[in-house]
């Protein structure tokens, strides 16, 4: 007769408390959706902090982490034209420049993109979900467009993660 042998659990992983279960079952609160207007589409979503405290609420202080493991700088475009007005009444600027013949600070954008990986662990459950996200930014100064660029990349991985824990990070968004 063969022998078996199996490999001792981590103690320290334990199933959803009765508590946990039902909060991550309650239906989604309304006030806590937000929307947005992008590409002539309203989009609903949840801001980051109100998934980084829900996942405090439920899976406490320390419960959990999120490490952007992976993030670049996909790539960065200068010479951006400004804008003014909206639809019909939009118009490019021009581009200024200095006399030595460099472009003028502020009448052009850069434009970063870049991505982002999160991995987010629920200590309790020894679960790990991971995401990559994009995000494009433009604006006058490239460390602020990158820094923005990077940290919504990471924000959207993020939530992008914790939908995978169910309702209370907007998995029921996509029902519609």
């Amino acid at each position: 007769m063969d022998s078996m042998t199996h490999t001792d659990i981590d103690p320290r992983i334990q199933p959803l408390t009765d508590m946990q279960l039902k909060q991550l079952m309650a239906d989604l609160n309304p006030n806590r959706v937000a929307s947005r207007k992008q590409g002539g589409t309203s989009l609903s979503y949840l801001a980051t902090w109100d998934v980084k405290a829900t996942l405090i609420r439920i899976f406490g202080f320390g419960g959990f982490s999120a490490d952007a493991d992976e993030c670049e700088l996909v790539r960065i475009e200068n010479n951006i034209p400004k804008y003014s007005g909206y639809g019909k009444d939009k118009k490019e600027l021009p581009i200024e420049y200095t006399p030595d013949g460099q472009i003028k600070f502020g009448t052009a954008n850069f434009r970063v993109t870049a991505r982002a990986r999160v991995k987010l662990t629920i200590h309790q459950l020894g679960a790990t979900y991971t995401e990559w996200a994009a995000s494009s930014q433009t604006g006058p100064d490239i460390g602020e467009v990158s820094d923005f660029a990077i940290k919504t990349a990471e924000s959207d991985a993020l939530k992008r993660a914790a939908i995978y824990l169910g309702t209370q990070y907007g998995l029921s968004l996509y029902n519609d």
